[in-house]
């Protein structure tokens, strides 16, 4: 991202923040690829429960490196999308407070109620309710493809299936439509 966007998703960022009463201790900017102890030490100063990152994956890691390396305590929270596989490499303790914000749609309808109870029931909470809504979903999907399909299942009765798919409620997500010209299930997902 451009230096613009960064600083308009801050912004972003810290408004949604004060409407929502978080208090912003501190706002730091580094050039991607370059993270300083200095920055570290002024983010430590700052004492905050969670230090948001608004980087690319390989920023994330550097930023949860150098966490760790000065003891600090604080959570990191970042995009579930800018994260990269560097994730599942982050050292313990800063991987033990890791959280990632996924947008999912709809997440809080009638239309999900029984995903959320099997949530629930499993013991996970809402703590992967993002996630778990998207992998969920995605599963029922293929299972109801690959129904309509038959027994005849190769890649091209399964496309076709699939482009069949319309207002199919999985039980996780707003309802998924896709056609031979829409490739997305679910817009705003």
């Amino acid at each position: 991202a451009t230096d613009r966007v960064a600083h308009q998703a801050a912004a972003g960022f810290e408004e949604q923040g004060r409407r929502r009463g978080l208090a912003i201790t501190t706002r730091q900017t580094f050039a991607s690829g370059h993270m300083s102890a200095e920055l570290v030490d002024r983010l430590k100063a700052a004492q905050p429960d969670y230090v948001f990152c608004f980087g690319v994956a390989g920023d994330i890691a550097a930023l949860a490196l150098a966490m760790d390396g000065a003891g600090m305590r604080a959570g990191l929270a970042t995009l579930a999308i800018m994260a990269g596989r560097g994730v599942f490499e982050l050292p313990p303790p800063i991987a033990a407070r890791l959280l990632l914000a996924h947008p999912v749609a709809g997440l809080n309808t009638d239309d999900v109620r029984a995903f959320h109870d099997m949530m629930h029931a499993a013991g996970e909470g809402d703590r992967y309710a993002a996630f778990a809504a998207v992998a969920y979903g995605s599963a029922m999907v293929f299972v109801e493809a690959a129904k309509r399909a038959g027994r005849a299942l190769n890649r091209a009765t399964f496309e076709e299936s699939l482009e069949q798919l319309h207002d199919f409620h999985t039980g996780a997500l707003p309802p998924i439509s896709f056609s031979s010209r829409r490739r997305v299930g679910a817009v705003g997902a």
